[in-house]
């Protein structure tokens, strides 16, 4: 938010449903936004439709499909980026054609959302730039990234069926318990 100069911001992440939660929503003073879902859901939904980040540098009223909530939220600029798992990076013209089994993989990577981060102002002395929406793709890259270890580390700590911790992260918290109580004398159970 501070980066883009936004006046607030929103995280939001999918559910086991597949839909979209916010997870995260502040202002531009670092503070939790007291009414998190009141975004405009049209932007948000084109960007998780198209898989593509949607940039409004300048909001104006005869855009189509924008929907009401960005006139009652007084919004004059917008950038909504999906957060989404490619296996690999676009082709370029002159690349070779990956093969059947790549293009499959690929294909079921696209598909893969996790979520999306959101920005908007309306302040009417800055409207955001290309370099804005650059720094955001950056930003979403990163967080992208820290979502896909967050899943591949409880995927490795959790059993899939039952969904408990497996034997071997219960006996290293166990062992890490027991340092704490040696260093601490903390009792623990």
């Amino acid at each position: 938010v501070s980066l883009t100069r936004a006046r607030r911001g929103l995280l939001f992440l999918k559910n086991e449903d597949g839909g979209l939660d916010v997870r995260l929503g502040r202002d531009h003073r670092r503070q939790p936004l007291p009414s998190p879902h009141d975004y405009p859901r049209s932007i948000v939904d084109r960007a998780v439709e198209k898989a593509e980040p949607i940039f409004l540098p300048t909001i104006t009223e005869r855009q189509a499909g924008l929907g009401a909530s960005v006139r009652n939220l007084g919004l004059l600029s917008a950038m909504c980026v999906p957060l989404t798992s490619y296996a690999s990076p676009p082709r370029r013209e002159g690349d070779p054609e990956p093969g059947p089994e790549r293009r499959r993989f690929t294909e079921k990577a696209k598909d893969e959302l996790l979520g999306c981060i959101y920005v908007d102002s309306n302040a009417s002395t800055y409207s955001f730039r290309e370099e804005d929406l650059y720094l955001f793709l950056i930003l979403a890259n990163h967080a992208t990234t820290a979502l896909l270890k967050e899943r591949l580390y409880r995927q490795a700590i959790t059993d899939p069926l039952t969904r408990l911790f497996t034997r071997g992260h219960f006996e290293r918290m166990l062992e890490e318990q027991e340092r704490r109580y040696e260093a601490n004398r903390t009792p623990y159970s």
